[in-house]
């Protein structure tokens, strides 16, 4: 779904959470958008590693259907987006991650 969504972006799916934050570079990657529920590694597990690499927390969010995850990681301050994502939730995301882009001064 996301390749369809974002036509401006690269999109890079990567299976194993770990093989993520070895990629997780804030001059390289514009933004993280993770399951909930992953092989290897809870999404609150996941959020917390994001959190420890110093990754920008305004452009990380995670997906979950799991009403209980949803509250912990939005108490930890995490950005939740509620599955099933809808494609104009998606837009929403992107179009909000678009704009801090801009902000920065990024191309």
């Amino acid at each position: 779904m996301l390749e369809r969504v974002v036509r401006d972006h690269v999109v890079i799916s990567v299976e194993d959470p770990t093989a993520a934050l070895a990629m997780l570079d804030p001059e390289c990657i514009d933004a993280v958008l993770c399951d909930g529920h992953m092989p290897k590694m809870s999404g609150e597990e996941f959020a917390r590693a994001v959190q420890d690499a110093d990754f920008p927390p305004e452009r990380f969010a995670v997906m979950t259907g799991d009403f209980v995850l949803a509250d912990r990681l939005s108490s930890l301050g995490h950005r939740v987006v509620e599955k099933p994502l809808a494609p104009e939730h998606l837009d929403a995301l992107i179009e909000a991650w678009r704009n801090l882009r801009k902000a920065s001064g990024a191309a």
